[in-house]
């Protein structure tokens, strides 16, 4: 059995070409829209709403505090303002440093929505409040 070995050539590549390289292929392969990506209820949304809220708020309608209920999307309009989002009674709330109207409540234990948290409900309220189907529902989507 008889082997060949080629010499391969050396390539004088100059650093300013492989940066322009790296530009196109991160121009090519970024994010398809630029700015913020968009809210979504079931990834960004409903992990909120379930660490903070559905304790007090959720699906037992005898727990209900204040006979409201924020895990279903009915049930949740009674809370937030779709026409003027800086409105919701929501984000008022959430947004508060009042012991009073802060939610959750300081007697709760729970701890408050980051700044964070709340922006992503601040978005999802403006973007008109969607309201996402089980995930095993949803056609997955490629990031």
């Amino acid at each position: 059995m008889k082997c060949i070995a080629y010499e391969i050539p050396a390539i004088d590549i100059h650093p300013s070409w492989v940066l322009r390289f790296s530009f196109a292929l991160m121009a090519f392969f970024g994010p398809s829209s630029p700015g913020q990506e968009q809210v979504q209820f079931n990834r960004d949304v409903l992990p909120i709403l379930a660490d903070h809220c559905f304790s007090c708020h959720g699906p037992d309608e005898s727990k209900a505090e204040a006979g409201l209920r924020l895990d279903s999307r009915d049930r949740l309009l009674d809370a937030i303002s779709l026409d003027n989002p800086e409105e919701s009674e929501l984000l008022r709330r959430v947004a508060s440093s009042d012991p009073e109207l802060q939610m959750p409540p300081p007697k709760s234990h729970k701890k408050t929505l980051t700044s964070g948290q709340v922006t992503t409900l601040r978005q999802w309220i403006q973007a008109g409040a969607p309201w996402g189907k089980h995930w095993a529902f949803e056609k997955p989507i490629k990031p």
